[in-house]
């Protein structure tokens, strides 16, 4: 049966790019470069002539799918190099894997079934044969496999958290690479190069903290709940210090001094890494420590060392790039312009 989300999942911002694109391409190959049907004459001989007629409407058609592979490939691309493993600020609405239904088949009924009596006769077989097969397993193999679920849950969304912090840590490295010289306060185009900078740390900043703040919410959404409401109220907090940080932000632009909006700028985002920091350590600290106490889940090797090692890592090396930038930009700005 036809159903219109198995369309509309495929429906990506890079293929609506492409789209776009491949549209505009065809415009001007079929306007400006190949307007008319190309018309080859090849001599044999001196006195046979061959000649071959190439439909204009065909060739574009061709070129235009091969284009598509390339152009859809560029667009993705561009796409990750803009916002690299982003995620929003926001409930995550995961699965409650302290549920035990989650090890159980659905045994409700579809929208399809309806007043349909027939299927609900097959659904009412089927369901008592799956329940059959589910009462027939040992309660401990269930647990046992309720504890893996939880597991790779947190070992696959601690990964993607890390791959983001890499990522926007590269991103800042190469800020870091550029010469202390020509960011200065000294003339406009430089102060604008600085203003750049600084809007670069902040992006990274934010979105790297967005990050972690939803992977609290999503570790903290399961099975832990012995520090739920204490982590709860921390992340509450994080939303208020984002929302004063932004406000700041826009209230700078009302400044007429350029070196004076770029000093407060900096000392803002200084403040909000600071405080920002302070609680997310606070709640990760939480959430790490219960995890110990849960020994289906402090047993698991790759999950302690995605844990204790990768994620200690990723944080390190994103907290060094941005710590390098914070330096580099305060002896910029603390130096005596000569």
């Amino acid at each position: 049966m036809f159903n219109w989300s198995n369309i509309t999942k495929h429906l990506t911002l890079a293929k609506v790019l492409t789209g776009l694109t491949i549209f505009f391409l065809f415009f001007i190959l079929r306007t400006y470069i190949i307007p008319a049907d190309i018309n080859i004459n090849i001599i044999f001989l001196e006195d046979f002539i061959l000649k071959i007629s190439i439909l204009n409407y065909w060739l574009i058609g061709v070129l235009s799918v091969i284009i598509r592979l390339m152009v859809l490939a560029i667009w993705e691309e561009i796409l990750d190099l803009i916002s690299p493993d982003k995620l929003a600020m926001g409930p995550s609405g995961n699965t409650d894997l302290s549920n035990s239904s989650i090890l159980t088949m659905d045994n409700g009924k579809n929208p399809e079934q309806g007043s349909n009596a027939k299927q609900e006769s097959n659904s009412r077989s089927d369901n008592e044969n799956s329940d059959a097969w589910y009462d027939s397993i040992s309660d401990k193999v269930k647990e046992e496999v309720g504890n893996a679920i939880i597991a790779e849950k947190m070992i696959g969304e601690t990964r993607t958290l890390n791959r983001s912090l890499y990522a926007w840590a590269k991103h800042i490295e190469g800020y870091n690479g550029m010469p202390i010289d020509v960011l200065t306060l000294t003339s406009d185009e430089k102060r604008d190069l600085l203003i750049k900078v600084l809007k670069a740390q902040n992006e990274a900043l934010t979105n790297t903290f967005v990050n972690r703040y939803n992977w609290i919410n999503d570790i903290n959404s399961g099975v832990l709940d012995k520090n739920k409401t204490e982590i709860n109220q921390i992340t509450s907090k994080l939303i208020d210090l984002q929302n004063y940080h932004d406000s700041r932000l826009d209230n700078l632009s009302k400044l007429e001094n350029v070196n004076t909006e770029i000093k407060q700028c900096y000392s803002s985002i200084n403040q909000f890494r600071n405080s920002a920091l302070k609680e997310l350590n606070k709640a990760e600290s939480l959430l790490l420590e219960e995890i110990k106490t849960r020994s289906y889940l402090n047993k698991n090797a790759e999950l302690r060392t995605v844990l204790n090692a990768e994620f200690t890592n990723a944080k390190k090396e994103f907290n060094s790039q941005d710590s390098y930038l914070k330096s580099k930009v305060g002896q910029i700005l603390n130096a005596k312009n000569k």
